[in-house]
């Protein structure tokens, strides 16, 4: 079984040699180091190259002309790989020596599941640990395993690769993987922090979940206040493309997960893009002209996914 590292870089020179090192320190060594860089303007490709002229295994880098984002970076060293398991990693976390072959174990005792996510220590700029965990905040939070998502934790089997990409517009890459798998039952939580998951204020993403006292005040704090109508619609929109991407790659889908699991979540997808389309409707109407519609959803039960009795008072006050 080959096993590829697809890591995508941009302007990492501060933190990826403590990267690299950690990945040539592994107990059990990758076949392959797949790199792509997106138009760094720093010595993160001098960094790379010197790395490769001495490491363990081979190591191929990519420099694109022009910078891709994000998404489309990943997207990219995804496109590149060779290896019938493939892990996805940043330039600023640092693994720890057991992770390839604990997570390549897990993979193999449970080979219905196409995308493995481990646990990681959280940590501060200079890799001092935070003493918390992802995973351990999304459970303190009462969300989940569905919520651990980090595409830096990933491993993914390659027979996923023609379903995932293209990554849509919409979105970050990790929810969308997680999204599809959870949703065909290909996806697995590994109870285990494999790495540290270095937080220094210039990550692509930040969340409270990754902070280092997880908290329901931090999360009311941070998104109370927000008018929600664009997360709707945002999140309106990735199911959306979930569902076009089941429906134009069904042959796909199905391969990997049967009929019965397409048409499943083909049918959830339905419901849920309804459901979110309705409270979005329902916070485009006046406010005096909400109450009827909401007490008739909340005695419905309609509400319950959504948080319950907290949600239906936000659609009832929310300007």
């Amino acid at each position: 079984m080959m096993i590829s590292i697809a890591m995508a870089t941009y302007n990492g020179a501060r933190f990826i040699e403590e990267q690299l090192e950690s990945l040539a320190a592994q107990t059990r060594l990758p076949d392959e180091l797949v790199v792509t860089d997106d138009a760094s303007s720093d010595g993160t490709p001098d960094i790379i190259q010197r790395f490769a002229a001495t490491a363990p295994f081979p190591v191929r880098l990519e420099r694109n002309p022009s910078n891709l984002g994000f998404n489309g970076n990943f997207g990219r060293a995804l496109s590149l790989v060779r290896g019938d398991l493939v892990f996805l990693c940043d330039q600023d976390d640092i693994w720890y020596p057991e992770k390839i072959a604990t997570s390549v174990a897990f993979a193999e005792a449970h080979p219905a599941l196409l995308a493995v996510i481990n646990d990681e220590d959280l940590a501060d700029g200079d890799g001092r640990p935070l003493h918390a965990t992802f995973l351990g905040n999304v459970r303190k939070l009462g969300y989940s395993d569905l919520y651990h998502v980090a595409g830096c934790c990933t491993l993914l089997s390659k027979s996923l690769l023609p379903l995932v990409l293209p990554f849509p517009a919409i979105g970050n890459y990790d929810g969308w993987i997680s999204e599809l798998t959870d949703r065909l039952g290909l996806r697995g939580v590994l109870d285990r922090p494999l790495q540290l998951y270095r937080r220094h204020g210039g990550n692509s993403t930040e969340t409270v979940l990754a902070a280092r006292e997880a908290s329901r005040w931090k999360l009311v704090r941070a998104y109370a206040l927000r008018d929600p109508r664009q997360g709707w619609r945002d999140r309106i929109a990735v199911l959306e493309a979930c569902r076009e991407r089941f429906t134009d790659r069904r042959a796909v889908a199905e391969a990997l997960a049967g009929r019965p699991r397409v048409d499943a979540a083909l049918a959830t997808l339905e419901a849920e893009i309804g459901r979110w389309s309705r409270r979005l409707a329902l916070l485009d109407r006046p406010r005096p002209l909400r109450a009827p519609s909401v007490l008739r959803l909340w005695a419905s039960g309609f509400y319950r996914g959504f948080g319950g009795g907290r949600s239906a008072l936000t659609d009832l006050v929310r300007a």
